[in-house]
């Protein structure tokens, strides 16, 4: 039930502020389906975090942010693709972060297409999370170009090939087009 949840995310988030120390408030808004920055509609549970500390959950390209929507998705069994179990998108945001940071992602993603289009060679990006790889491997889904993920852990990133076959390069796992993050 859509209340359980949204009680539950309010508990975590109050343990996680009060066991971390930090000056955070959550609302928790709940959208219908709408379009969210990866470009995809569903309905969502937003928390919204703000306070004093909220700034540093989005330092380093939001790696915190990322970390404890994590930390609420184990908490909370939530499906890989961060659904609770009646569909609902759990994410969590600091003044509009990830809405920011999927635009810079797909002007990224634009450069390199014109890149590889006027080349015919790849371009790779350097490390990026889980998010950005995902917005990158969807801004390339119509460009007729091949996109890879590579690497591991936090030395993962993406590669952009020229053409729709994927080329075989020594030490990378090839993926379908359908299986890119």
């Amino acid at each position: 039930m859509l209340t359980d949840t949204i009680e539950k995310l309010e508990s975590l988030v109050e343990l996680l502020r009060a066991s971390a120390g930090l000056d955070l408030t959550a609302t928790i808004h709940y959208e219908e389906a709408s379009e969210g920055p990866e470009g995809c509609a569903y309905p969502g549970i937003r928390v919204e975090l703000t306070g004093s500390d909220a700034s540093r959950l989005i330092e380093a390209e939001g790696e915190l942010l990322d970390a404890l929507e994590q930390i609420a998705s184990e908490a909370l069994r939530l499906a890989p693709d961060g659904l609770d179990p009646e569909g609902y998108r759990i994410s969590f945001d600091v003044g509009n972060f990830r809405a920011n940071r999927a635009l810079e992602v797909r002007l990224m993603a634009n450069f390199a297409i014109g890149e590889v289009r006027t080349s015919s060679l790849p371009y790779t990006f350097g490390p990026m999370n889980f998010h950005d790889r995902r917005l990158l491997h969807r801004a390339f889904a119509t460009s007729g170009l091949t996109s890879i993920s590579t690497g591991e852990g936090s030395h993962r990133s993406v590669v952009l090939y020229p053409g729709v076959l994927l080329p075989r390069v020594q030490g990378v796992a090839q993926q379908s087009q359908s299986d890119m993050v």
